[in-house]
């Protein structure tokens, strides 16, 4: 975790405040802050009980405007504040550069194509500012609460406050502190910033918190996860695999981020890289049981990796030989691979009347093994011949030539057990 004693966290929201209090306690849980503090008009009531609140009486952008400008100030204890938003926080722990904390004023780079000045483009209200600067605004005439207290800040008064001795950090590195739009003089991605802000006329990233930081991450995921699975969703691939990269760099035994960048590499054709992060996975921890499994179920996929799926299943069991769902794909896997023998203690302890898969797998395995059939009862017998012709497709589709031409040669035994399926797969070996 990191540690900034000297800064307080900040967020005012009036218009969403149970989003507003989801990024928050995201944000306390990746970064332990000297204060925090959190401005509304009431408390949400999913804000963690140990943050500071701060009750106020107007809502919208004119009165965020006023309060960040006027009243901040005085509620501030540390030397700095962070300031975030529902659309603008940290991504990359890794990424923090104590020289912020040397500038009373930081925030995103401004690309020069927006023409907000030609040389002034340090700005943003998601940002860290120092008490000092805070104070100084305080004492600014702001007549216009409509005008954007970034700007009034970091262009308008730029200069008086500077005459003032408040420090403005400098565009390079402002450009490695926050990401809110491409620069091309200082071209920077989501994997090299601390913090990111969004805005409609580039990344739309207020998407980000209603895909992600609501719904389908563990309340552990490091900010680089969040970001990762919010671009994975987004379709932004490039960005989304640096942002996993940094999410393993951050924390390598993060199991659900492991998984998820392994099951977006295999999305993306690239089967060996998604096998080999697993595997990298399960050498630093081999007691990850989801790590087991998405390797074992990516393995199953292709002819070409069967043969690694059959020295995974055997080591996951090793590690966890009670685990049900491993102990299923390895049953599969020995199937698939021809060891009908080794696999058939592990289909008849699996198999369950009502079950055609389990079902299924058991007929099969006893077929390949030379076993004898128990009888499948007259209701039961199409759902079970339909998941066998599931399982038969699949090998055709994978191209088990060995072992579609074995089942073929043992078809006539398989019509004593299960007529529907052994009738479609006459129909099929006649038709090749």
């Amino acid at each position: 975790m990191l540690h900034l004693p000297d800064v307080t966290l900040a967020m005012f929201n009036t218009l969403d405040p149970l989003d507003g209090a989801i990024v928050f306690n995201h944000t306390i849980n990746q970064i332990k802050f000297g204060d925090t503090l959190f401005a509304s008009l009431q408390r949400p009531e999913n804000l963690k009980d140990n943050v500071r609140f701060i009750k106020v009486s107007e809502a919208g952008q004119h009165a965020y405007n006023s309060f960040t400008i006027s009243k901040l100030a005085s509620h501030i204890q540390t030397s700095h504040a962070l300031i975030i938003h529902t659309d603008g926080f940290p991504i990359n722990l890794a990424k923090w550069n104590p020289d912020f904390l040397n500038y009373d004023y930081i925030g995103a780079l401004w690309p020069k194509e927006w023409n907000l000045h030609p040389e002034y483009r340090n700005g943003n209200g998601a940002g860290l500012r120092s008490k000092r600067l805070m104070e100084e605004t305080a004492k600014l005439s702001y007549p216009d609460y409509s005008k954007p207290e970034d700007t009034f800040v970091s262009i308008d008064n730029r200069d008086f406050l500077e005459s003032k001795g408040i420090k403005f950090a400098p565009n390079s590195l402002a450009a490695d502190f926050c990401l809110e739009a491409f620069n091309s003089d200082y071209p920077r991605t989501y994997a090299d910033v601390f913090m990111f802000h969004g805005s409609p006329r580039n990344y739309n990233t207020n998407d980000i918190i209603d895909r992600v930081l609501k719904h389908n991450l563990p309340q552990s995921a490091t900010s680089a996860h969040c970001m990762a699975h919010a671009l994975r969703k987004l379709g932004r691939k490039v960005e989304a695999k640096n942002a996993y990269e940094q999410a393993l760099h951050d924390d390598p035994l993060n199991e659900s981020a492991r998984v998820e960048f392994a099951v977006f590499e295999a999305e993306e054709g690239q089967i060996v890289p998604a096998l080999t992060l697993l595997h990298a996975g399960i050498q630093l921890n081999p007691m990850q049981a989801r790590v087991w499994e998405t390797g074992g179920a990516l393995s199953l996929r292709q002819r070409d990796t069967l043969e690694f799926a059959l020295d995974w299943s055997g080591e996951a069991l090793k590690h966890l030989p009670d685990h049900p769902t491993l102990q299923r794909q390895r049953a599969e896997i020995l199937l698939l691979n021809g060891h009908a023998h080794e696999a058939l203690p592990l289909w008849c302890e699996m198999s369950r009347p009502n079950d055609a898969d389990s079902s299924s797998g058991l007929i099969l395995c006893r077929l390949f093994a030379g076993e004898s059939q128990s009888a499948v009862p007259p209701d039961r017998e199409m759902a079970v011949s339909q998941d066998l012709i599931r399982r038969y497709r699949q090998s055709v589709e994978m191209g088990l030539d060995g072992w579609v031409h074995a089942l073929h040669q043992r078809v006539d035994t398989l019509r004593k057990t299960l007529p529907s399926a052994a009738r479609f797969i006459d129909l099929m070996s006649s038709s090749d």
